[in-house]
């Protein structure tokens, strides 16, 4: 059986903070590099055949623990990105509101705004899928994938499985934001999500039972 583990990259100061991260590249904070740990026992069991990360740094230093333990390479590809905010990159909530309320006020009322010189959520739902298009098709039947990301590419991954539609905004829909190095698992032919938003690896006495730690219910 094919599968393929989607991650959200580990927590950085940005996540914190609450900002609007974008593609500013960042590293992980203090937190991130225990969670990024935290994920190689599951990585390990896992046995993947190929991991791909966005190549933003957050993403790629999520990965590089299981890469220096494994030795297996960490290819990267940019359609795996965030969502590019262009003007709004790494600002705080406060500071659009001040700037662009007419366009903020758009935000909370649910619809997929420009963000200047950056994306709409419509674009980057094009090009993530575009790329997780590419690596489902190139997966064969018993290949294990993994495959890391953000917040708002896993989220848009996860509708597209289940068929699930979003708003305009992304973050008032169905899916909550998957927690920093949190575990999506999906069954890519046919897809079908498996479990979303898997975190109990991420307690330091956590035990993993049959290749996955998760308290949470299978999704089908």
């Amino acid at each position: 059986m094919a599968l393929l583990m989607m991650i959200r990259h580990g927590r950085t100061s940005g996540n914190s903070s609450g900002r609007f991260i974008g593609q500013h590249d960042e590293w992980l904070d203090e937190e991130g590099e225990r969670q990024a740990a935290l994920l190689v026992p599951m990585l390990t069991r896992f046995n993947p055949d190929r991991v791909i990360s966005s190549d933003l740094k957050r993403c790629t230093q999520t990965m590089a623990p299981f890469a220096e333990a494994s030795g297996m390479m960490i290819e990267t590809d940019p359609g795996l990105r965030e969502v590019g905010d262009g003007e709004w990159t790494n600002m705080s909530p406060e500071e659009l509101w001040a700037g662009w309320p007419d366009l903020m006020e758009r935000y909370a009322n649910g619809e997929d705004v420009p963000r200047p010189g950056g994306e709409r959520w419509a674009d980057v739902r094009r090009r993530v899928l575009a790329s997780v298009s590419r690596i489902v098709g190139e997966m064969g039947p018993d290949d294990k994938v993994v495959i890391c990301t953000h917040a708002g590419p896993s989220m848009l991954i996860s509708s597209w499985v289940t068929g699930t539609e979003l708003p305009g905004n992304i973050f008032l829909g169905q899916f909550r934001p998957p927690s920093n190095a949190a575990i999506t698992m999906i069954d890519p032919h046919p897809p079908a999500l498996i479990s979303y938003n898997e975190t109990c690896h991420l307690s330091a006495n956590a035990r993993v039972l049959g290749g996955r730690g998760s308290g949470v219910a299978l999704i089908r």
